[in-house]
C-alpha cells in the first residue's frame, strides 16, 4: 500500500505522541517472602534475579523503654546498598507516642547485583525486635513515584499516586509501647490485597503488607483494621509502571577501589589539564617505588578538584589546592576527630605537566602545600569527613577520592539528591581491621544524571579510629560531561511536520 500526504501527516503526529508520552506497561507482581527477627534476614536468600525492582518492608519495636532508639540503618541485597522510599523514625519518649520504627526500601534492576540474592540489613537496638517482608515486582519505572506515612496511632494513610497503573505497597506497623504487636488480629482493606502478616516475639512488633495493583493516578485511601492502635503507623509508597518514552534513570554506583600507596610511599597523581592521572608509584611501600600502571582520570581532564591538608591536632581541614570551577567546597571534620599534621603521601601536579619526553610523572612536582597555611602535607588525617559536590548541569560523571587508613575500619559513603527526586545512594568500606600497614587507595564512584535532576552529591568518610591519627583523607576529584541541548517539544512537533509537509510538496511536484 502506498503512502498518502494525509497518511504521512498522522504518522508524523503520531510518532511525536508516542515520544511524548510512552506506553506505559503492566507492573507484575513476582512474589513476595517474610522474615524476623534480624538476625534471619541477615544471610536471608531472596532470588530477585527475574526482577526489575526488589522491594523490602522492614519495621521494628520503638526499642523500650520509652525512648527512640530503634532504628533501620541500612539494607542491602548481594552487598549492594537499597534506596531508603520511606523512613518513618520511632518517637518517644512519651509512652503514648512510642511509635515503631517503619520503613520501606527499593532497588532498581536487582539482577545486575544478583549473585546469591542475600539480604542484609543494620539496625539499632534489639535486633530481635525487627521483621522484614521482601517484595519482586517487574515492569515498573525506576525509583518511586509517591510516598506516604501516616500521623501516629492511624491505620490509614493516604497516598496521591501522580500515574495510572501504579502499584501500592503500604504497611500496618506495629511496635509501640507493650506487646501489642498481635498481627492476628489486623486485616487490610478492600481493594487491597493482604501478602504478609508477620511479628517479633511475643507481639513485641510486626506488620501486616498489603498491595494493590493498577491504582488510577489520584488520591486513595490504604486502610487496616483490627488490634491496638497504640504506637501504630501506616505507610505507603507507589511504584510507575515502565514508560518506554521515558528517559533512563538516575544511577550513582561504586566503581573501582585501586590500591596505591603502602608503607606511607608516595604515589603520583595529576589534575594538569590534559594529563590528568595517577599511577601506584607507592604500591610497594618503597621509595622510590616503580608504578605497574597508569590510570587516566577521566578523559585526561578533570572538571574540578579540591585537595586539603591540616596542620596540628584539632585543626579544620585546609584546601591546598583546586579547580576554578568551584564545585567542591572545603571539606569539614569535628576538631575532636582531627588529628596531628596529616601524612605526606602523593606526589601531586597541579599547574605543570608532568610528562616529559614522552614519560608520565618525571618532572618535579609543582604542589608542596607545606607552604599553605593550615595544609601541612598532602593527606590530611581526619575520621570523620563531610563535604558536598556540585553536579548541577552534569549529564554524568565520576567521582575520585583519595584516601588511606592504618589497621582500623573505614566507610565512604555518597548521597545523590535533587529537587522531588529520591536520593540515591552508594558506598565503599572496609569492613574489618587490617594488617599494621599504611594502606592508600583510590575510590571512585559513577554517577548519570539525565535531564541534570540531581544536582549536588554528598559524601562522608567515616573512620573507626575517632581521633583521627590513623585515618587518611586527601580531598575529591570530580569529571563530569555537562548536559546535552535537547530541543523544545514545539521545534520537535515543526520538525516532525515539516517532514510530512516536504512529502506532500514532493509528490504534488511529481504529480
Amino acid at each position: 500500500m502506498k503512502s498518502t500526504p494525509r497518511m504521512l501527516i498522522v504518522t508524523a503526529i503520531a510518532a511525536l505522541l508516542l515520544v511524548a508520552s510512552g506506553r506505559a506497561s503492566a507492573i507484575t507482581f513476582d512474589g513476595t517472602a517474610s522474615f524476623q527477627p534480624n538476625s534471619a534476614f541477615n544471610g536471608a536468600m531472596f532470588d530477585a534475579s527475574g526482577s526489575d525492582k526488589l522491594v523490602v518492608v522492614a519495621t521494628g519495636e520503638h526499642n523500650f523503654p520509652n525512648n527512640a532508639g530503634g532504628d533501620i540503618n541500612s539494607i542491602t541485597y548481594d552487598g549492594v546498598l537499597l534506596t531508603q522510599a520511606v523512613n518513618r523514625q520511632p518517637i518517644g519518649p512519651n509512652p503514648s507516642n512510642d511509635a515503631t520504627a517503619a520503613d520501606i526500601w527499593y532497588l532498581d534492576n536487582p539482577g545486575a547485583a544478583h549473585v546469591s540474592g542475600t539480604l542484609g540489613a543494620s539496625v539499632n537496638g534489639n535486633g530481635n525486635n525487627y521483621v522484614f517482608t521482601v517484595l519482586g515486582l517487574s515492569g515498573t519505572a525506576p525509583g518511586v513515584s509517591a510516598t506516604a506515612v501516616s500521623a501516629p496511632n492511624l491505620k490509614s494513610v493516604d497516598l496521591l499516586a501522580t500515574v495510572n497503573n501504579s502499584f501500592v505497597v503500604a504497611s500496618h506497623g506495629m511496635g509501640g509501647n507493650g506487646n501489642t504487636a498481635n498481627v492476628n488480629v489486623v486485616d487490610a482493606v478492600a481493594p487491597a490485597t493482604e501478602i504478609a502478616a508477620l511479628e517479633a516475639g511475643n507481639n513485641w512488633a510486626g506488620h501486616v503488607v498489603s498491595i494493590t495493583n493498577n491504582v488510577a493516578a489520584g488520591n486513595a485511601t490504604y486502610a487496616f483494621t483490627g488490634g491496638s492502635t497504640d504506637g501504630t503507623v501506616t505507610i505507603a509508597a507507589a511504584f510507575a509502571p515502565f514508560d518506554p518514552g521515558a528517559p533512563p534513570p538516575a544511577t550513582l554506583t561504586l566503581g573501582d577501589r585501586v590500591l596505591v600507596s603502602e608503607n606511607n610511599a608516595n604515589f603520583d597523581i595529576s589534575v594538569f589539564p590534559g594529563q590528568a592521572s595517577y599511577n601506584d608509584r607507592g604500591q610497594g611501600g618503597v621509595e622510590p617505588g616503580a608504578p605497574s600502571f597508569l590510570n587516566i582520570l577521566g578523559d585526561g581532564t578533570v572538571l574540578d578538584y579540591n585537595f586539603v591538608g591540616n596542620a596540628g591536632t584539632g585543626s579544620a581541614l585546609t584546601t591546598y589546592a583546586m579547580g576554578a570551577e568551584g564545585r567542591i567546597p572545603t571539606p569539614t571534620a569535628p576538631a575532636a576527630n582531627v588529628h596531628g599534621s596529616g601524612e605526606n603521601w602523593a606526589n601531586v601536579w597541579t599547574t605543570s605537566d608532568p610528562m616529559t619526553s614522552g614519560n608520565e610523572f618525571t618532572t618535579t612536582k609543582d604542589h608542596n602545600p607545606t607552604g599553605v597555611a593550615g595544609a601541612a602535607n598532602t593527606f590530611a588525617r581526619a575520621a570523620e569527613v563531610d563535604g558536598t559536590i556540585d553536579i548541577s548541569g552534569l549529564e554524568s560523571g565520576v567521582i575520585y577520592f583519595p584516601h588511606g587508613t592504618f589497621v582500623n575500619q573505614w566507610t565512604l559513603s555518597v548521597v545523590m539528591t535533587g529537587p522531588g527526586q529520591p536520593d540515591l545512594m552508594a558506598f565503599d568500606s572496609q569492613d574489618t581491621n587490617g594488617i599494621n600497614r599504611n594502606f592508600g587507595w583510590i575510590t571512585d564512584f559513577v554517577f548519570e544524571n539525565p535531564g541534570g535532576l540531581y544536582t549536588e552529591i554528598s559524601y562522608n568518610y567515616t573512620h573507626q579510629d575517632r581521633d583521627g591519627s590513623r585515618s587518611r583523607f586527601m580531598g575529591v576529584i570530580l569529571d563530569g560531561t555537562p548536559l546535552a541541548a535537547v530541543p523544545e517539544p514545539a521545534t520537535a512537533t515543526l520538525a516532525l511536520l515539516g517532514i510530512a509537509g516536504l512529502a506532500m510538496r514532493r509528490r504534488r511536484s511529481a504529480a
